[in-house]
């Protein structure tokens, strides 16, 4: 809850206006987060489970943490770090993030039918409670408190720290309780799942920028935003999610044990993408600046030579008379030929 709280506190909202005329970007972003990831793992995972290389607990594990939303902090870092564009970056993850909270419990319901056991409007109120009301309470002192919003961005660095060290306290407690509660899942079904994770992450973010590279091939910024946007998955918000939907399941733990992996699994890629990326960015806009220049160069030079042609002189009866446009017919031309053909 405090971790929700400072993240609202911190949040600028004027930030946001810019980014929002890139709507069908931030579209396409959260719609291939929530749904194309969550169909892809569900399909993986669930012949996963009937080949028995995973447990039930973890094919379930896996399918709601594809139903996760991207996570702010990370993806500004990531977008920062690779040149990115941070406004659309932080738009795209804000809207998702207040999405989330209504589409993810929906998501998880739809592909787990009935064996999720849950009250949904229990599961509503919780999560109204413990993540909407800390969120717009932080956003709502920083609108209101007089010098509120200087005193947050003054301290910006001082409340990440704090959110990451509530974030680490959260993932730590997680983490014990997965591990001290009774489970079915075999050590080699643990680390199978570890291994499919990762490599289901690469899968989808290969996906994602051939897909980016058809759609924005000439917005190289975009492209950086879209690739971490389409498939990270937060734990901020994550895990109290899953903790207000599944609050009384003893298979809490290995239901978010999924997400334990995708987390540091997709943190670690975008390290070492990160200086490719920013190389890629730097290279494109080089590219697409001299081609514009190019065509520029090209048209004003079309331009000089049809200016120069229009002012080349015509030899009328011994005389040179500059041809200007409406100085001369047609019929005058075709005179002055017949008289010149017949002296």
């Amino acid at each position: 809850m405090k971790s929700s709280v400072f993240s609202g506190f911190g949040l600028r909202l004027d930030e946001l206006n810019n980014a929002a005329s890139n709507w069908r970007f931030i579209t396409f972003v959260i719609v291939y987060n929530f749904l194309g990831i969550s169909s892809v793992v569900n399909f993986f995972a669930q012949y996963f489970y009937k080949n028995e290389l995973v447990s039930e607990d973890l094919m379930k594990g896996m399918i709601i943490c594809s139903c996760l939303c991207m996570p702010t902090n990370l993806m500004l870092v990531l977008t920062i770090s690779s040149s990115g564009d941070e406004a659309v970056a932080l738009f795209a993850a804000t809207v998702m993030t207040l999405l989330s909270v209504f589409v993810t419990p929906v998501l998880i319901f739809w592909y787990l039918h009935e064996e999720a056991e849950v009250d949904l409007q229990k599961t509503y109120r919780t999560i109204a409670l413990r993540v909407l009301l800390p969120v717009f309470s932080g956003i709502v002192l920083r609108q209101t408190i007089p010098g509120a919003e200087a005193f947050a961005d003054e301290r910006k660095k001082l409340f990440l720290i704090i959110r990451e060290k509530c974030l680490v306290f959260v993932v730590y407690c997680t983490f014990c309780k997965t591990f001290t509660d009774e489970t079915d899942s075999t050590k080699s079904q643990i680390i199978m799942m570890a291994i499919c994770q990762v490599i289901l992450l690469i899968f989808v973010m290969c996906i994602a920028w051939v897909v980016l590279f058809t759609i924005y091939n000439r917005e190289p910024r975009l492209r950086v935003v879209g690739l971490f946007g389409c498939v990270t998955k937060t734990t901020a918000l994550g895990i109290p999610l899953i903790s207000a939907i599944y609050e009384d399941n003893p298979k809490l733990g290995m239901y978010t044990l999924p997400l334990l992996i995708w987390y540091p699994a997709q943190l670690i890629i975008g390290t070492i993408l990160a200086p490719r990326l920013t190389k890629f960015v730097n290279y494109k806009e080089r590219k697409f600046e001299l081609e514009r220049q190019a065509r520029e160069t090209k048209l004003k030079m079309s331009q000089t030579i049809a200016t120069d042609f229009n002012e080349i002189p015509f030899s009328l009866d011994g005389f040179c008379v500059p041809v200007q446009p409406g100085n001369i017919s047609m019929d005058d031309m075709k005179d002055h030929s017949s008289e010149s053909m017949n002296p």
